[in-house]
């Protein structure tokens, strides 16, 4: 220990020196010889010594014992005394203040230095004990589980801030009684007293678990908790006690019977923003197929008049689940319409009033309003298309969304494969528009990959061939009609009807 401290305190100013040079001699420092305690006093802080060699007898107002009692209590430091005095009343003085070793005077500079050495290592090792033993002591106490440790009989010896809450109860007045006296376990639906599962940690040495259940704790109070227990066994491997660890789940189930709830009322919202089904806009006819997931998720469909000759239309589906997809999507809907004071995109200001923009347009203004560089970018894929009745034409535009199915008049099917990224992977991808003939009794048919990737049982996918099988048997039907045959058919498929994704379809026919 080359770089420890040591302070020296000796009124004989020409001893405290021989000291000093023995001390320097050996690899310590010695940042100051005292001469009084009132000046060791003084120096302490300045110096920070690892140890103090404190004369017991010293000239002045305060003796040695005195400044090492005062040391003791301010900054604990280790002290070693020097005394010529070895009487019983001056030992048990000087012993009152802890010190970490005696050397006689006239001092032997061998036997100071193994005093010296021994203190330190002494005064370290009850550092790293009493860190140890703090950080022992305060993990449990900030533990937010409950925590109940047991002997092997099941007495209590100890429990956390958090089980005297759990179970409304003074740890004071349960140490040393037996667990079953203080709490219970009961089924939550037939209400039966379950067996704590001890023999799993008790005879088979390993860590056991009782799932949800409801603890019966003072006063007949209940709380719905998780157990698990651990045994606690010795350097030997012999079993001396048992760890219980209950976690509420009383917020936790609180919330859980919530969600139904309110995935029942996000799926009415949606459908809420559903356009009418079966409906004509200036020689098209519209039609959809919607159901939303078991959890909440991100599609989200439209069409809408744009002036005299246009109608515009769009598919898209925020990729992810739960509820933030779901609010995005909502305000994808509202980004996506005509109406200017309402923040729609779809129109543009000119000098002379305003004008329709073209799909193209639509998909980068929608990069540009969302993309936010270096964070976290809401990701969707999409279909946007106008339907041009004069001209006869669909401008369509893909992001990412499977590929748009054509029918022609006669039943011919062939698929728009135009290319395109998903919205919000790069600032600047490329987007390309194409212009699709679309006369009288042509079908434009748009499947989310809620439909496409669903599973069967066996985990084989729907796809697009199976949707234009369908498109193919039931070319001579209504719009309504291959919206219900895709719908029979997908349920068929998946076996029931609660899907894992949104399934959504927009059908639309050249009237």
């Amino acid at each position: 220990m080359k770089s420890a401290r040591v302070m020296v305190v000796e009124d004989e100013a020409l001893v405290g020196m021989q000291i000093k040079e023995g001390l320097e001699t050996r690899g310590y420092a010695v940042p100051v010889v005292a001469l009084s305690g009132e000046e060791a006093l003084e120096k302490l802080a300045d110096t920070e010594p690892d140890l103090v060699v404190m004369d017991i007898r010293l000239r002045g107002g305060m003796n040695g014992v005195e400044a090492a009692r005062r040391i003791r209590q301010t900054f604990d430091i280790p002290i070693i005394y020097l005394t010529a005095y070895s009487d019983d009343e001056t030992l048990k003085q000087a012993q009152a203040t802890e010190p970490y070793g005696f050397v006689l005077k006239p001092y032997d500079e061998r036997a100071l230095h193994a005093a010296v050495q021994m203190a330190l290592f002494k005064a370290e090792r009850k550092r790293e004990t009493e860190e140890r033993e703090r950080w022992i002591a305060s993990v449990p106490d900030n533990i937010h589980d409950a925590l109940i440790v047991s002997d092997a009989k099941g007495t209590i010896k100890f429990l956390n801030p958090a089980a005297e809450a759990l179970l409304h109860i003074d740890r004071k007045d349960v140490i040393d009684r037996r667990l079953p006296e203080i709490l219970s376990l009961k089924n939550p639906l037939t209400r039966q007293r379950i067996p704590f599962p001890v023999s799993g940690p008790l005879v088979e040495g390993r860590s056991s678990k009782q799932g949800d259940s409801l603890l019966i704790a003072a006063g007949g109070r209940e709380k719905q908790v998780e157990c698990s227990i651990s045994p606690l066994r010795d350097a030997a491997n012999t079993l001396f006690g048992l760890i219980f660890v209950f976690r509420d789940l009383t917020e936790e189930r609180r919330a859980f019977d919530l969600v139904p709830k309110e995935m029942e009322e996000i799926a009415r919202m949606r459908r809420r923003l559903l356009p009418p089904r079966d409906e004509v806009l200036d020689g098209t006819k519209f039609t959809w197929l919607f159901h939303p997931s078991s959890v909440a998720a991100g599609d989200v469909i439209n069409w809408f008049r744009l002036d005299g000759t246009r109608v515009g239309f769009y598919a898209l589906d925020v990729l992810g689940h739960g509820i933030v997809p779901t609010l995005f999507s909502m305000t994808l809907h509202r980004y996506l319409c005509p109406d200017m004071e309402q923040e729609g995109l779809l129109l543009k200001r000119t000098g002379g009033g305003q004008e329709v923009r073209d799909p193209m347009e639509v998909v980068q203004e929608l990069q540009r309003r969302l993309y936010q560089r270096d964070q976290g970018n809401p990701v969707f894929t999409m279909v946007y298309g106008i339907v041009d009745g004069e001209a006869e034409e669909i401008l369509l535009v893909r992001a990412g969304f499977p590929y748009p199915i054509l029918q022609s008049a006669a039943g011919e099917l062939k698929m728009v494969r135009n290319e395109g990224f998903a919205v919000g992977l790069f600032p600047d991808a490329a987007v390309t528009e194409e212009r699709i003939p679309f006369r009288r009794q042509d079908r434009l048919i748009l499947c989310s990959d809620g439909m496409v990737d669903c599973a069967s049982g066996d985990g084989t996918f729907f796809s697009l061939s199976r949707v234009v099988e369908v498109l193919a048997r039931e070319r001579r039907s209504t719009l309504k009609a291959v919206a219900d045959a895709l719908e029979r058919d997908l349920v068929a498929w998946r076996g029931s009807e609660r899907f894992d994704d949104d399934v959504t379809a927009v059908l639309l026919e050249r009237q």
